[in-house]
């Protein structure tokens, strides 16, 4: 019996090492974009499922396997096996919920560890009763320290392997697929109602964006099943809290009550005032994690929205995008895709004085489609593109965009 709680203990701490390893902390804390396998594995259930479970069948295949083949019971070291790893793990998750939490927010986290916990019971039952088909795949006792020795040996390889090739995971891809998945039609609801409420549009999506990228689509899913028996918790989109479940939009117009008439404030460079960023964040969710990652996601929207317009189209497009803005010769060609008025795009350029007069260009010519070409004199230092004459209309800056032409993307002769 000895042996068997030798091997169990020795599972969990298999498992324990490589969850340490993976930095993996959600969902009990918002991930942010870094090391975490966090982003990777949380976008689909399955992937999740498969994360959580998968190394967990193995290492109960190996503890059923070997402690038969010792004549030990393999019941005690699956069970002191699965013990260990859920008690560090989602049973700690549980009690230290319980301890700090509000029971109104609390009960969704609760059920969700509950129910991998189940998950891991049952996954080391299965692993236990086709042990008999795994029993060919795993060493002998009287092999297993040439089979420790060689997986140490490749784990060392595989770690220094990983360190020199690992690329940190890349916020606007994940923001692509995020903005996939929740749809253009739910983020342009959400940018139509922080305008209307006079609330920073940008800041609003990049709230979007931090919940939804945190809790995906499935798990949103799994928490309006659990409001139907327990009802406090937090739903829709927003990750709102609320005594029932509400949806999506719902969730958005509560968010944007709560910022009606803020706005964040830039400093002479325009770039945004992070400490006012970071206190506005914490209003929706005073994590650490969380007001981080709205942070990266907000200099992120920045990013992308200097080349492209706040305001969208029906389809959740932007009305102008800039792909590139190439040097030729004594020219500057800014090409992009636009959605505007009779295919017809307006433009204007300065040099070191004021913008000078309007000037247009067909979109779909001669790229085909919705692209343009605008094409300005080298010394140009801006070009102001707008989709059609405006006035004084309130959104008349969200359809402007200003390229800068100083640090073109590419440059080059003539062709």
């Amino acid at each position: 019996m000895i042996q068997s709680a030798l091997i169990g203990f020795a599972a969990a701490l298999g498992l324990y090492m490589l969850y340490s390893a993976a930095a993996h902390q959600w969902p009990d804390n918002y991930f942010s974009v870094g090391t975490s396998v966090d982003p990777m594995v949380s976008r689909k259930l399955t992937k999740y499922a498969l994360f959580r479970l998968g190394p967990v069948f193995l290492a109960g295949a190996f503890v059923a396997v070997t402690t038969r083949r010792l004549h030990d019971p393999a019941w005690l070291g699956l069970l002191l096996m699965g013990a260990i790893h859920l008690g560090h793990t989602h049973i700690r998750a549980v009690v230290r919920t319980v301890r700090h939490g509000n029971w109104r927010t609390a009960l969704t986290p609760i059920a969700f560890h509950l129910s991998i916990a189940v998950g891991v019971a049952v996954t080391l039952y299965v692993a236990a009763l086709t042990a008999r088909f795994s029993r060919p795949l795993i060493p002998h006792p009287a092999d297993l320290s040439i089979a420790l020795w060689a997986g140490l040996l490749a784990a060392v390889l595989g770690y220094w392997v990983q360190r020199l090739t690992f690329r940190p995971s890349d916020l606007p891809v994940l923001l692509q697929a995020v903005r996939r998945e929740v749809g253009p039609d739910l983020i342009s609801y959400a940018h139509d109602s922080a305008v209307a409420s006079r609330a920073d549009a940008q800041l609003v999506e990049a709230i979007l964006l931090a919940e939804a990228l945190n809790r995906p689509a499935w798990v949103r899913h799994l928490e309006n099943v659990k409001g139907r028996l327990l009802h406090g918790g937090t739903y829709g989109v927003m990750q709102v809290t609320s005594s029932a479940p509400i949806s999506d939009r719902e969730s958005i117009d509560r968010v944007v009550a709560t910022f009606a008439g803020v706005t964040v404030p830039r400093d002479e460079y325009g770039s945004p005032r992070r400490v006012v960023l970071h206190a506005l964040a914490e209003r929706h969710n005073p994590g650490p994690n969380f007001v981080s990652l709205v942070d990266e996601i907000y200099s992120a929207i920045d990013a992308s929205t200097a080349r492209s317009t706040r305001a969208r189209d029906a389809a959740g497009r932007p009305l102008i995008e800039v792909d590139r803005v190439v040097r030729a010769g004594g020219q500057i060609l800014i090409e992009g895709h636009a959605q505007v008025y009779e295919n017809t795009l307006l433009y204007c350029s300065r040099a070191d004085g004021e913008f000078g007069p309007w000037s247009s260009t067909v979109v779909g010519s001669p790229g085909g489609g919705n692209s343009f070409t605008v094409t300005v004199a080298v010394e140009t230092r801006e070009v102001l593109l707008q989709p059609e004459l405006m006035g004084e209309e309130s959104d008349a800056e969200d359809r402007q965009l200003r390229v800068s032409c100083d640090w073109p993307d590419a440059e080059g002769p003539t062709s």
